[in-house]
Order: structure tokens, then C-alpha cells, then sequence
């Protein structure tokens, strides 16, 4: 803040003792080293806070550019999913199930109607007596499609 050199110092000292007197002059360089403190921390603590409101103020700008950065990337990537065609790519995967299972294309998988129920592809087990056996064995009964009825 102030540049004073050793001649500054000792000539303010020799004022001081001249003006001041002897007896006076300790207690008075202690209360001026109190205050040259104070101000000295006080100054300190100013610059502390220009520069937090700076760094403050660049973060600020960091984060808009950020959060504008962020905000052209969601618009590719909502770009990017209208431009591409679910359909197609699930009508591809069925095709190439049905050519893998030997299927036909023109046949479509059936669903089921509620996971509680039997799938139509699970066959049905039957214990009907046969007429000429003598135990009941179980019978292997495929169910009917209930779509196609």
C-alpha cells in the first residue's frame, strides 16, 4: 500500500518522540500498531472478497455456457431419436426370429391376453382316463388358439 523505507520510519519516530514526549510515546506505538493491524487485516479482507466475487463471477459464466452446452446436446440427441424409426427395426427383429424358427413371414406371434393365464405355446395336461388302460396316465393336450377361434 504505502512504500516507506527505514529513513521514513526513523523520521517519523524522532517527530513522534519530540512531540509526544518520552513517557507517552510506548503507549502510543502500541495503539498505532493495533490500528496499522486492523487496517491491515480490513484491507486484506476486501481484496479477499473482490476476488471471490470475480472468481464467483467466472464460475457464473463457466456454468451458463455449461448449461448452454448441455442444452444443444439434449436437442441432437431428441433430433437423433425422431429421426430414427422403431418400427422398422422391430419388424426387422420379427422377420429374422421367423426365419430363424422356420416360420413363415406371413404368420405373426400371438400374446397372450394376461400374464395370469396359460400362454397358447404351453401345451395343457390332462388326466382323463384312457378306455382301455387301467392306470390314469397324464395326457399331453395342446391348447386351441384362442385368437384364431
Amino acid at each position: 500500500m504505502f512504500d516507506m523505507g527505514f529513513t521514513e520510519v526513523v523520521l517519523i519516530g524522532i517527530v513522534a518522540l519530540v512531540v509526544i514526549g518520552p513517557e507517552r510515546l510506548p503507549g502510543v506505538a502500541i495503539t498505532v500498531g493495533k490500528y496499522v493491524g486492523r487496517l491491515k487485516r480490513f484491507v486484506t479482507n476486501v481484496r479477499s472478497d473482490v476476488e471471490s466475487e470475480f472468481k464467483t463471477d467466472e464460475i457464473r459464466k463457466l456454468l451458463a455456457a455449461q448449461q448452454e452446452e448441455l442444452s444443444s446436446l439434449k436437442d441432437v440427441v431428441s433430433e437423433a431419436k425422431k429421426g430414427l424409426d422403431m418400427s422398422g427395426v422391430a419388424k426387422s427383429i420379427d422377420d429374422s426370429m421367423a426365419s430363424v424358427l422356420g416360420k413363415s413371414e406371413t404368420e405373426k406371434p400371438v400374446e397372450p391376453e394376461s400374464t395370469l393365464e396359460q400362454s397358447p405355446s404351453e401345451p395343457t395336461v390332462s388326466l382323463e382316463k384312457n378306455a382301455g388302460a387301467e392306470s390314469t396316465t397324464p395326457e399331453v393336450v395342446p391348447e386351441k388358439n384362442k385368437s384364431a377361434s
